[in-house]
């Protein structure tokens, strides 16, 4: 009797460590799972098959779902294209034609939009994450001329500009942070006719690089039933999650621009170019929290089902920004003696939209 009992405990021990590596291989490569599961449920009885298999249902359906591979892709590729050229208005100063001195700060706010289906910002009708990508560069900008340190130049400004920030704001988490050199030269030097100025024509290049983190942190409870000889198995799991996308780009921009002047006032500015972009973007995350079981009908110990949901994303799912795009902008810009205020919009050729705005002092 006693030999015949352990040869029982013996063969359930192999059939859940069995179900246990099964179960742990089933998750390998995916970005969730629920791991640390135990039961004190006999491994042979119907119900404990059910648990595991609801559980397992709940790591297909968010895997398979807003968290797979063409989703996760998807998403990176969209905030890699919306981070080409970050705060290309914010380099240099294409409107105020200063002499000696260019102190300034402005906002540049970018969207990619690779599906042109609006449902696609939808997460309960698509069970995918949005293929939307979004990015926001702010800096301060000081432009000198390079006489003031002993080079003689008339055509030539030099743009250092840079930026730390980071902000919570509820359950969302922004960090963004940006810094770069930039030269301007004028090919053409600026004329005056009567009440209105043209600026000539500008050439301007450099180095820039932006990194950005825009991330929330919230809650997600998810239920799952399942029927067992007639009674109902709930799988029950709260996460607490953070999920973001972190983008770094270095940018070199080539750019052309104008601008025309009416008495001082009023000036309107336009260009283009090509930026050449090297960098990457990929979801960042993390998730953890507990899974339970409840049941109708009624089985002996303590501990029906217990496990905890994990999430993983660094998996090396990224995207690069498209390695050259081509640039088109204008704006407007207002002045008040050397106080300047300017709003402008930029197309970038990978169906990338900015608006920018900017306050700056220039002498």
């Amino acid at each position: 009797m006693n030999a015949g009992w352990g040869k029982m405990k013996w063969m359930k021990t192999i059939h859940v460590v069995a179900s246990l590596f099964l179960i742990s291989q089933s998750a390998v490569g995916a970005p969730f799972a629920i791991v640390d599961r135990a039961s004190d449920v006999p491994s042979e009885n119907a119900l404990y098959t059910a648990l595991n298999h609801t559980a397992d249902q709940i790591e297909s359906t968010i895997n398979s779902g807003f968290l797979s591979d063409s989703s996760r892709a998807n998403l990176n590729t969209a905030v890699a294209k919306a981070s080409s050229s970050p705060g290309s208005s914010l380099w240099v100063d294409r409107a105020s034609n200063p002499k000696r001195l260019d102190v300034g700060a402005g906002v540049q706010a970018q969207v990619n939009m690779t599906s042109l289906s609006l449902a696609a910002l939808s997460f309960s009708t698509n069970n995918s994450l949005p293929a939307i990508g979004g990015s926001a560069t702010g800096t301060l900008t000081v432009g000198l001329n390079p006489s003031l340190f002993g080079v003689r130049s008339d055509r030539l400004f030099l743009y250092l500009n840079g930026m730390i920030v980071s902000q919570k704001v509820s359950n969302a988490d922004v960090q963004s942070t940006s810094f770069g050199l930039n030269g301007q030269y004028r090919l053409i030097t600026p004329k005056s006719l009567i009440l209105v100025g043209w600026g000539g024509l500008t050439f301007a290049t450099g180095i820039n690089y932006s990194s950005s983190f825009i991330g929330v942190s919230s809650n997600l409870n998810v239920t799952q039933d399942t029927d067992v000889s007639g009674q109902t198995v709930t799988m029950n799991m709260n996460l607490s999650y953070q999920l973001g996308v972190r983008s770094t780009v270095i940018t070199v921009p080539l750019e052309l621009s104008t601008n025309v002047s009416l008495l001082s006032l009023v000036t309107l500015f336009l260009g283009g170019g090509a930026d050449i972009n090297f960098g990457s973007a990929s979801l960042a995350g993390s998730a953890s929290g507990p899974v339970s079981a409840s049941y109708t009908g009624s089985i002996a110990g303590s501990n029906l089902f217990s496990g905890t949901g994990a999430l993983n994303l660094d998996d090396g799912n990224v995207a690069r920004p498209d390695l050259v795009v081509g640039r088109i902008f204008a704006g407007i810009q207002g002045s008040l003696w050397v106080l300047k205020a300017s709003a402008s919009y930029t197309y970038i050729t990978n169906q990338t939209h900015a608006i920018a705005a900017l306050v700056r002092v220039a002498l």
